[in-house]
């Protein structure tokens, strides 16, 4: 179960990670969008 915990964790946390780069890279290339975020 551990084993489990520790990989839903980190799938977790790289998917906030990569959520919040793509936001800031979305926000960067379209600013016109910025609204819509």
């Amino acid at each position: 179960m551990d084993v489990i915990l520790t990989y839903v964790i980190w799938i977790t946390l790289l998917a906030y990670v990569l959520d919040w780069l793509l936001k800031q890279l979305s926000r960067k290339a379209f600013p016109w969008m910025e609204a819509g975020l």
